[in-house]
């Protein structure tokens, strides 16, 4: 019988924080959630990439008024990043639609020196902090304190991000050939989740 392995712990302070403007940034510069050829590997180092140039990724058609797009990223101590993701304004599945535009998570990653630890606080995965604070933002600035419906594509084969999305209240809307559509309804608490009995975990102040 295989024993069970307890997760390694981020020792220290981490912190999340918003970023508005990620050109220069040197640390998602030399991000990597994996050494791979894997498409969501790929993907995730060439927004990276793209981000750190300044560039704005992750736009929809049809969205008015000025362009949000933020990144909500953890860090340690160092200043290293551990866990990021993207966030914007997007009409699920790019139809334009009667309702407004929902929060659409352009982007998620957990550098690969992380994989598989936790937090000292609460003992969740550093994915899970980022995915909360990042629909706690998107709550604050589109949905003024209310949660609008958040999306997100993922590949079919990215069990870790589509176990991510799962926990997280996150349903499959739909399944095209390549992506799969994750879809979270508007008004759902940004702490709901599928594996705490309550709906609720805590990541500590």
């Amino acid at each position: 019988m295989a024993r069970l392995v307890p997760p390694k712990i981020i020792k220290g302070e981490t912190m999340l924080r918003i970023v508005d403007s990620t050109k220069g940034w040197r640390e998602l510069k030399k991000f990597r959630c994996g050494w791979s050829d894997k498409k969501a590997e790929t993907e995730i180092h060439d927004t990276a990439q793209a981000l750190a140039r300044g560039e704005v990724t992750g736009l929809g058609a049809g969205i008015s008024g000025p362009v949000y797009q933020r990144i909500i990223a953890l860090e340690s101590e160092s200043g290293t990043v551990i866990s990021w993701c993207g966030i914007t304004r997007r009409h699920l599945c790019e139809l334009p639609m009667p309702t407004d535009p929902g929060l659409y998570i352009f982007a998620i990653g957990t550098s690969w020196e992380y994989r598989g630890w936790r937090l000292d606080v609460g003992g969740t995965r550093p994915s899970d902090a980022v995915i909360r604070y990042a629909l706690e933002v998107g709550a604050e600035d589109l949905g003024n304190g209310t949660m609008p419906y958040a999306w997100a594509r993922v590949l079919p084969g990215n069990v870790h991000s589509n176990r991510l999305f799962d926990d997280h209240c996150f349903d499959l809307y739909t399944r095209p050939e390549e992506q799969m559509i994750r879809a979270r309804c508007a008004g759902l608490n940004p702490a709901a989740c599928r594996w705490n009995i309550g709906g609720e975990y805590s990541l500590g102040a």
